[in-house]
């Protein structure tokens, strides 16, 4: 595996958890239904979702300008080291929090396991980008595709769509999330992911995180015993708001209201018995969960958490110390 794959691959491990990404900062984000535009001349870049070529089982948005700035988030985000920021930054050719303010992770399952395509925009400096990547990939080539600066190695690449949207993956996947810019190839609006991120509504006001995740079989034997996905359920999505309060809201749809009927109340078991965890009552954290509730509509299973900004400093303050109780216990 390669530096850069493992970057990418610890990026999205450190940001699934935080419960799920971004709306697009332009008008007309959300819409769009994701098949071939009329061609263009130039590659449109404001939706960067449109970017990815349709057929990847989850979505993840990230809007890191907001997470920088929010309350909420920002102590989290500058927890790195100096060192660490330099030693990632000099590896990537640019900082990963402080030059990009959108990302989209898009994940599709293949045989040897979960591939990962990454749509940044930001600030970049091309020269930096190609360094780095050929500092991860040795005999690296400088290429382009559609008259877009392309680096590759192998099926690893990294190209810059415009001066602000940097794409890598495997080689074939940038050169399609380009073509998807210029309106020549279908991309992932469409379909059942699609469906479900307008049903999360991204131009409602622009969450921090907004993901979308088809659960196919490969997703069920991943998460296997480890959590009960409920029976008939075809996809689920989140989004994250931080504003005055701090507000997640869950949605899964599934095949009937029967089964939705059943899941929320599963949810409303699972929220009772979340509460009881030792874990949670020793940090603190088990009153947060006052503000959480599920409910069935039709054949979706909403849920939502509202944690209002009287609570925010207290997180925070237990938030740092759990993970300074975990940074000690980590093996050195």
């Amino acid at each position: 595996m390669t530096a850069r794959r493992r970057a990418r691959g610890l990026m999205l491990t450190a940001l699934t958890p935080a419960l799920l990404s971004c709306a697009t900062a332009e008008s007309g984000s959300g819409g769009g239904g994701g098949g071939p535009q009329a061609p263009r001349s130039q590659p449109d870049d404001r939706d960067l979702v449109a970017l990815v070529p349709a057929g990847p089982e989850t979505v993840l948005e990230v809007d890191l300008a907001q997470l920088r700035d929010s309350p909420w988030s920002r102590g989290l985000l500058g927890a790195r080291t100096e060192e660490d920021r330099r030693v990632r930054a000099t590896a990537l050719g640019y900082d990963e929090i402080a030059d990009v303010d959108r990302m989209v992770f898009a994940v599709t399952e293949d045989a040897a396991g979960p591939v990962v395509l990454t749509v940044s925009q930001g600030r970049f400096v091309a020269a930096a980008i190609g360094k780095g990547f050929a500092s991860a990939h040795p005999g690296a080539v400088a290429d382009s595709w559609r008259g877009s600066t392309l680096w590759r190695a192998g099926d690893d690449a990294a190209a810059l769509l415009t001066a602000r949207t940097l794409v890598a993956g495997r080689l074939d996947a940038v050169r399609a999330s380009i073509d998807c810019g210029f309106g020549l190839s279908p991309d992932a609006r469409g379909g059942a992911l699609g469906t479900l991120r307008r049903a999360l509504d991204p131009e409602r006001g622009r969450p921090a995180l907004l993901g979308a995740v088809l659960v196919t079989d490969a997703v069920r034997q991943r998460v296997g015993d480890a959590f009960q996905l409920p029976e008939g359920v075809r996809s689920v999505g989140a989004r994250l708001d931080l504003g005055g309060s701090m507000d997640v809201t869950l949605l899964a749809m599934l095949d009937r209201p029967q089964q939705a009927e059943a899941a929320a109340g599963q949810a409303q078991m699972f929220l009772g018995e979340l509460r009881g965890r030792t874990i949670l009552r020793v940090f603190g954290l088990a009153p947060l969960l006052d503000g959480a509730s599920f409910q069935a509509e039709g054949a979706r299973l909403r849920g939502s958490l509202h944690v209002p900004d009287s609570a925010r400093d207290d997180l925070s303050q237990k938030l740092g110390i759990i993970l300074d109780t975990l940074k000690r216990a980590r093996p050195h």
